[in-house]
């Protein structure tokens, strides 16, 4: 159903014994690429925000900073990695579901995204809430570093020492967010780029990359610095 047009001289036999023309083929294969790239960097972005919580968090809540300077710095940081976890089981269940029936390349193009995302919009917006106060937290960041030598060397430590880190100092982590939420439109764009408009996928997937690029307007026009 990718198009209204057969090849006979370029084909591949699908399951249900069809042909499909060389276009079609690489619009499934790249339909397919597309999908591993947004599951293989969901699961990059939950490692490294998973490294801030365990490797940052945990031991300046544990009496290093005051609660009150955590909260200024990872801000609402747990809601996003709690987020990013729920999304990217989502992901993984739908490509497991899904390849139980084909091969991948024709499993990508089988594949729902659009129905996950629409179900995470709301949820979405926690990114606002972080990504609008990231200068500020960056700021306190910083004050603490200069004013604390201990917490100076606790940084530096975590940087260097955990090979979890790999040398990446703790405001590379923190602005993970932000690049995340930037790189969405990027990847469901990619995606429907792929989608026939016939595709069970198509009108829902479009939906959500309007809501995504919607939500990350309101963001850059929040953190224009004047």
């Amino acid at each position: 159903d990718d198009c209204r047009f057969w090849k006979k001289m370029e084909f591949r036999e699908l399951d249900m014994n069809a042909a499909l023309c060389t276009s079609c083929q690489a619009h499934r294969r790249k339909r397919a690429k597309a999908i591993a790239e947004l599951v293989a960097t969901e699961e990059r972005y939950g490692r490294n925000m998973n490294v801030v919580k365990e490797v940052f968090m945990v031991p300046m809540r544990n009496g290093l900073v005051s609660a009150e300077y955590c909260e200024k710095i990872f801000l609402n940081l747990e809601e996003l990695i709690d987020l990013s976890a729920v999304i990217l089981a989502s992901l993984k269940h739908q490509v497991e579901e899904v390849t139980k029936k084909a091969e991948w390349e024709d499993a990508g193009h089988r594949a729902t995204i659009g129905k996950i995302f629409q179900q995470h919009l709301q949820d979405m917006k926690a990114f606002e809430g972080y990504c609008i106060n990231q200068v500020d937290s960056t700021r306190v960041l910083n004050n603490l570093s200069k004013k604390s030598n201990l917490f100076k060397v606790f940084l530096q430590v975590c940087q260097n020492d955990d090979e979890r880190c790999a040398n990446m100092p703790l405001p590379a982590f923190l602005i993970a967010p932000l690049q995340r939420v930037t790189r969405y439109p990027l990847l469901l764009s990619k995606i429907l780029s792929h989608t026939p408009q016939r595709h069970v996928d198509y009108a829902v997937l479009s939906d959500c990359l309007k809501q995504m690029e919607v939500l990350l307007d309101k963001i850059n026009s929040a953190t224009v610095i004047p």
